[in-house]
């Protein structure tokens, strides 16, 4: 895909443009405000799906299993 901002190839990235901690007359909070954007700098990117949370666990799975077969055929 294309970077809406810069025009060059990126992948899309789970990007925050919250300021993060905040307190307001005492009152403690966070203040987050996710979206997904390009890797290159960061552009809005308005046709991709947030990643579901509980995808997470199996793609890192995955991942470590790839690796692992990996390993296995090097030797």
């Amino acid at each position: 895909m294309r970077c809406p901002e810069c025009g060059k190839e990126c992948n899309a990235i789970e990007c925050d443009d919250g300021i993060g901690p905040v307190e307001f007359w005492g009152a403690k909070s966070f203040d987050s405000r996710p979206y997904m954007g390009s890797d290159c700098c960061e552009a809005e990117l308005d046709d991709v799906d947030y990643p579901d949370p509980d995808d997470r666990g199996d793609y890192e799975y995955d991942c470590r299993k790839d690796e692992e077969a990996e390993e296995r055929a090097c030797r």
